[in-house]
C-alpha cells in the first residue's frame, strides 16, 4: 500500500531491512527535494503519528506528516 499510494518504499526484514528505498514526490518536481537533515523526524512522526489500522485515517495522517516534511520547499 505505501508504495502504490505515497510511493514509499520500506524493504522486509527478510531483505535486510526494514531500510528506506524511496520517498514520495512531495511536490511533483524531481528537482525539489526536501533537506535530507528533516528525514528522521519524518520517519519518527511516520512511526508515531499515522493511524495505520484505519485506512482513511491513515491517508489522512500520513499526507500530514508528509506536508510536514514538505514544507521546507515552500
Amino acid at each position: 500500500m505505501l508504495d502504490d499510494y505515497f510511493s514509499l518504499e520500506i524493504t522486509p526484514e527478510d531483505e535486510g531491512g526494514p531500510l528506506l528505498r524511496t520517498l514520495p514526490m512531495l511536490s511533483g518536481r524531481e528537482d525539489l527535494v526536501p533537506p535530507l537533515s528533516a528525514l528522521p523526524l519524518f520517519v519518527l512522526r511516520l512511526a508515531t503519528e499515522v493511524a495505520w489500522h484505519e485506512e482513511e485515517a491513515c491517508f489522512d495522517t500520513f499526507i500530514r506528516c508528509s506536508f510536514t516534511f514538505s514544507v521546507f520547499l515552500l
